[in-house]
């Protein structure tokens, strides 16, 4: 069943919450907020609340990415599904593809063909941020 069909369905999301409210818990115990679980999963506070009470169910990759940082499956309709079944098929526009750049480390570059995006750590606390953009001539 493809991950868009499920997503819509209330039984699934209800399903989502409850996972997503027990790791919450775990987290918890440990001293992490729900901020800070939203941080986790590279979410705004306010997505992940929505989330937790059933109010909206996550997008596909955000469902990738909350089965695979938090190592958990989701049930629906006695089938379990992991980080994969949410993942999108590789395509061919990989140039496309989001990237999350490390912002403190060494000095990270994304770019395709009409675009280039440097980033480096500068002084104490600042950061240096440089964007090259080629217009079609």
């Amino acid at each position: 069943m493809a991950a868009k069909k499920i997503r819509h369905d209330p039984e699934f999301r209800s399903e989502v919450a409850r996972r997503i409210r027990g790791k919450l818990k775990e987290l918890r115990k440990k001293g992490v907020s729900e901020a800070g679980a939203a941080r986790q999963l590279g979410i705004s506070p306010q997505a992940f609340n929505r989330y937790v009470r059933g109010l909206a169910t996550p997008r596909p990759h955000i469902l990738a990415r909350i089965c695979a940082v938090w190592e958990i499956k989701f049930s629906y309709k006695a089938t379990e599904f992991g980080a994969e079944a949410f993942s999108a098929p590789e395509t061919a526009r990989d140039e496309h593809k989001s990237a999350q750049l490390s912002l403190f480390d060494e000095p990270q570059e994304l770019h395709n063909r009409n675009l280039k995006l440097k980033v480096q750590a500068g002084k104490s606390t600042t950061l240096n941020v440089s964007l090259e953009i080629r217009f079609a001539s």
